[in-house]
């Protein structure tokens, strides 16, 4: 890749370069407890998003499992990663999966979100916006030749949690990502322009190392759930 970026930085106490990723997760990981978990929740997650995106997109979308963005020091470093990328004729979408219950509220500082409970318990997480941005440099250089938008959301799976007015639209409930996707939609369409979506999925493929574990891209609302072949 040519195109350069400024660095960016994860959180206050270090930099990170993003310079390689991997889809989906190494053989040596996917049998373990917790990536099971994780992945059951993660189908479980990816049908609600088919559920908006097929009937809004029809074919023209695909969906990538697992992004782990890497520096040079590749797993041995820090790493970001993100639950799957969504590709669209008219832009790409990193996603975080956030499952969050209260009301979310800015933190002390742009990097941190305080989410009080139901009970009225008080907690600090850091901003998913915030922590994924490595990944949406890595991708705008990747696509680069595409010259399409490139953005992180993170999308609540819970309808209980109250998000506050003063906080990004990036980041939203599931029942806000239909009407996110159209604002989307609109704003490209005004332009004329439109992404050649098998195109940016072969470069994807191809610029990011594909483990073996990692199912096919999900696309057009026809799609191997796990469990159900």
């Amino acid at each position: 890749m040519t195109r350069r970026f400024r660095p960016c930085v994860h959180n206050s106490a270090r930099v990170f370069m993003p310079v390689q990723a991997i889809l989906g997760y190494p053989n040596r990981y996917a049998k373990e407890p917790a990536v099971a978990i994780h992945r059951q929740k993660f189908v479980d997650f990816s049908r609600k998003l088919h559920a908006v995106l097929a009937p809004l997109l029809g074919q023209c979308y695909s969906l990538h499992e697992e992004l782990t963005v890497l520096t040079l020091s590749g797993f041995a470093g820090p790493t970001i990663r993100a639950d799957c990328v969504v590709l669209t004729d008219f832009g790409v979408f990193v996603i975080r999966h956030v499952q969050w219950s209260g009301h979310v509220s800015q933190g002390l500082d742009a990097d941190s979100l305080h989410v009080v409970t139901e009970e009225g318990k008080r907690e600090t997480y850091p901003s998913p916006l915030t922590y994924a941005a490595p990944a949406v440099h890595f991708l705008s250089a990747l696509l680069a030749e595409f010259r399409c938008p490139v953005e992180i959301i993170a999308i609540i799976d819970n309808e209980m949690s109250e998000i506050g007015f003063s906080l990004s639209t990036s980041l939203l409930k599931l029942s806000e990502f239909h009407h996110f996707l159209r604002v989307r939609r609109e704003r490209t369409r005004e332009r004329y322009q439109y992404f050649d979506v098998r195109a940016m999925g072969e470069r994807l493929r191809t610029g990011c190392r594909l483990m073996t574990s990692t199912r096919p891209a999900q696309s057009g609302g026809q799609w191997p759930i796990e469990g159900e072949q």
